[in-house]
């Protein structure tokens, strides 16, 4: 049996999983839960199919954590269109298709904002306000507490440990290695 979430608009994701289901989630499981995995749910059928093509998932940002992030995306077998970044020559230039600047953002197709230095990061969200922010995206290695909630935008990196009862809010980085402990 998979996971069921629950969320409502502007609301964390929760993820319960059936007993005895381990607590390893893959980023695919939480990443596209309040999109595409809920019934019901505004979006419900987006592409879940583990490969690289034009209706998943845009990158914002190119640079080093924009790696990490695409890292996370394609071991999870998450379906990633691109990315978008004021430079066309960074990091993830020659791996995935650039779209274009942060201003010509596609509103119709996910975003995740990858971009690891706060100022920008938080310029970049009001650049793209209104526009359709994916829910977590969580990579393989990190082990998430069921009880944990999870805003939209929500990155945690390899080998990240979020304990129970925690609350990440929107667009927060939990970095690789990093412990967030219970409540």
């Amino acid at each position: 049996m998979g996971p069921c979430c629950t969320t409502g608009p502007d609301e964390p994701v929760r993820v319960t999983y059936p007993p005895g289901v381990g607590l390893r989630y893959s980023p695919a499981s939480l990443f596209f839960a309040p999109i595409a995995r809920c019934p019901g749910s505004a979006g419900a059928g987006l592409p879940d199919n583990g490969r690289m093509g034009t209706s998943g998932i845009i990158l914002i940002g190119g640079g080093g954590h924009a790696k990490v992030v695409f890292d996370a995306l394609r071991d999870g077998d998450a379906v990633v269109s691109g990315f978008v970044d004021d430079s066309a020559h960074c990091a993830l230039s020659g791996v995935l298709e650039h779209l274009g600047g942060v201003a010509g953002v596609d509103r119709e197709h996910p975003v995740i904002v990858a971009i690891g230095d706060v100022a920008t990061r938080r310029r970049v969200l009001g650049q793209i306000e209104g526009a359709r922010v994916s829910g977590p995206v969580i990579h393989p290695s990190a082990v998430v507490s069921p009880s944990a909630l999870l805003g939209d935008g929500v990155f945690v990196g390899p080998g990240a440990i979020i304990n129970a009862d925690a609350r990440i809010e929107a667009h927060a980085i939990v970095n690789s290695g990093a412990i967030v402990e219970h409540d």
